[in-house]
């Protein structure tokens, strides 16, 4: 599916099931400010080997009800998760984003941040507080390496130096680097 424009699921939009753009390209922006998916039983939003040229909003008290997955997906511009409702999952495995404007402070609903592999050229939050590694499922290195190399890119050498603290423990009680 190639859409030449934009593609909005804002402003109260409700669906019940799923709402597929496998292998889409999209060549503006992925709008779903203040929309609503529920499927229950499976993925609510499956975007996985998208192309968006623009930039993707899921915010504006934005409610999902299952999985929202974006694996592999390329991203040109912003990813933005600000006043958000996820009760499900998060998938950026292996995805391609050149900003990533997240919202820490509605994690606590998403079941797993699935973020291994993803790249980034440069993050936006309100906080440096980055708690939102520990919402993936099992301890991957990658999302502490790639976070630590952007916020040195960026400027905040201290807090590149403190997420990989927390990696070298985070590695140290990881169960799985044992088998």
């Amino acid at each position: 599916m190639k859409i030449k424009g934009n593609v909005n699921l804002n402003d109260n939009f409700y669906a019940k099931g799923e709402v597929n753009f496998d292998s889409a390209q999209i060549y503006g922006n992925l709008n779903c400010d203040s929309g609503n998916i529920i499927n229950e039983n499976g993925y609510s939003l499956y975007c996985q080997n998208i192309k968006i040229l623009g930039d993707v909003f899921l915010r504006e008290k934005f409610y999902v009800k299952g999985d929202v997955d974006f694996y592999s997906a390329q991203i040109e511009r912003t990813f933005a998760l600000n006043d958000f409702w996820i009760i499900g999952d998060l998938i950026l495995l292996s995805s391609k984003i050149d900003e990533l404007d997240i919202n820490i402070e509605n994690l606590e609903k998403i079941n797993n941040f699935e973020l291994d592999g993803l790249e980034y050229n440069h993050i936006k939050t309100k906080t440096l507080n980055f708690k939102w590694l520990e919402k993936m499922s099992e301890f991957k290195p990658q999302p502490y390496k790639q976070l630590a190399k952007v916020l040195e890119i960026m400027g905040h050498n201290k807090e590149s130096n403190d997420i990989m603290i927390e990696y070298n423990v985070a590695l140290k009680y990881d169960t799985t680097s044992l088998e």
